[in-house]
């Protein structure tokens, strides 16, 4: 029984909430409702008061069928129950608590409203904000990923002028083609981001992509520097995109020739660790540059940050490999001693079976 005291309370919370309340009985008929509850449900206030109507027969018919069977869901299983509803323009947020006394078993319900139209609106808002900056960040990536390919085709043109043997010709067309699908892979990737397609992962080997890489990455870094692969004993798979582990390893590897006066030596290493219990393949670049300073290994993920000179770089080669290293729950670990080289060691989770 409710005192003539918890009843005033219980009046003024009603009175000054923000969210509409309605009372109901088990047959959802109306045993009290707030002027809130009125005003979102679009009913006019009126002095007989609307005690004893039935609620579902006053709510819009387009979520009608979908309230009641909340309703229903309440009473059955003695739960909270939340959903959103969109009619007239508005999004409501309606809870449904079903009312337990000592007994245990539901008496009735309270229902809650509250107009989410606004704070929905302005969380969409922001959404579409942050994808149209990811989609500026990842096609900046994209025309630094095209440049590598740009100088690619530039060198197997070069040999082409210069080379008479037929089979070395068709060679070196068919590592052409095999650069231009690249590109062609690059903006699908950049499409299928916008659109929200990032579904094109893969059971992958990263031993099979350094292979099918390898002819692109000795005419990425040129002829005065080495390149070398170091195969780990087991082949541990990931679940990735073939494209995503091309673009790390295209961009490590362009970083690392950079590193060099066009001397040195480049290796890429595969390998696999385990970290707090879970097995990772490892993906390993080192070279024999210039190291990187100190006070720099903190910045080289950043985008746009580069020590290159005006014109000599994007700076979006690391904050690339950053991103999808991210994006794959991966690690990334940097070890670097000035005029010794650099080593970037790429951890990418072994696929679940």
């Amino acid at each position: 029984r409710i005192t003539k005291t918890r009843e005033k309370e219980l009046q003024l919370v009603i009175k000054h909430s923000y969210d509409g309340i309605v009372f109901l009985d088990l047959s959802y008929h109306i045993i009290r409702i707030s002027e809130t509850a009125l005003d979102l449900l679009n009913l006019p206030g009126r002095e007989e008061g609307y005690t004893g109507e039935s609620f579902i027969s006053m709510i819009n018919e387009y979520i009608r069928e979908e309230l009641e069977n909340q309703l229903d869901s309440t009473v059955q299983e003695g739960s909270i129950q939340l959903n959103n509803y969109r009619w007239d323009r508005r999004i409501l947020e309606i809870i449904t608590i079903p009312v337990l006394p000592e007994t245990n078993q539901t008496s009735g319900i309270i229902v809650s409203f509250r107009d989410i139209t606004e704070k929905t609106e302005t969380e969409e808002r922001l959404f579409r904000s942050r994808k149209l900056e990811s989609v500026g960040r990842l096609a900046s990536g994209v025309a630094h990923d095209f440049n590598n390919i740009i100088q690619a085709v530039s060198g197997y043109t070069s040999l082409l002028k210069d080379c008479d043997d037929q089979d070395e010709k068709r060679t070196y067309l068919l590592n052409i083609d095999s650069t231009v699908n690249r590109a062609r892979s690059l903006v699908k990737q950049l499409l299928d981001f916008y659109r929200g397609e990032t579904n094109n992962r893969e059971i992958l080997s990263i031993k099979n992509v350094i292979h099918d890489t390898m002819s692109m990455l000795g005419q990425l870094v040129g002829r005065g520097i080495d390149i070398r692969i170091e195969e780990g004993r087991d082949d541990i798979r990931i679940l990735a995109a073939k494209s995503r582990i091309e673009q790390i390893l295209i961009n490590l590897v362009v970083n690392a020739r950079d590193a060099m006066d066009r001397q040195g030596r480049i290796t890429v290493k595969t390998g696999e660790i385990i970290k707090e219990g879970r097995l990772y393949a490892v993906l390993e670049v080192r070279d024999t540059g210039s190291g990187i300073p100190h006070e720099d290994l903190e910045k080289i993920f950043d985008p746009f940050f580069s020590t290159k000179g005006p014109g000599e770089g994007t700076g979006l080669g690391l904050s690339t490999v950053f991103s999808i290293v991210e994006d794959y729950q991966g690690i990334i670990e940097v070890d670097s001693i000035i005029h010794s080289g650099t080593t970037f060691r790429i951890l990418l989770p072994e696929a679940e079976a």
